[in-house]
């Protein structure tokens, strides 16, 4: 279904696109520069910003991962320590 919806707004976008050039009061050869010029700009912009966005993500996974250890650290108990004192015979461990 999302699927669907994304190719219909593809070919929606697409077809004004090309109306909106053959009805462009500008000739081919400027409507091919502009579009080089915006397509580059466009290009550069997704570009850094992208970057940009993976940095932060990074940062920000990091710092959740390292919280998330402390966290667990903090809160669950040390299970050798936690266990060392209780002593279990065979018999006991058997009979559940």
């Amino acid at each position: 279904m999302r699927t669907n919806t994304i190719i219909t707004g593809l070919v929606a976008f697409a077809s004004g696109f090309v109306t909106g050039l053959l009805l462009s009061p500008k000739n081919g050869k400027e409507n091919r520069k502009w579009i080089s010029n915006h397509t580059r700009d466009t290009k550069n912009w997704i570009e850094d910003h992208g970057h940009k966005l993976f940095e932060e993500s990074e940062k920000r996974i990091d710092r959740l991962s390292k919280g998330l250890k402390n966290t667990v650290k903090e809160n669950v108990p040390d299970l050798y320590r936690a266990t060392e004192s209780l002593h279990f015979s065979d018999t006991e461990s058997h009979d559940s």
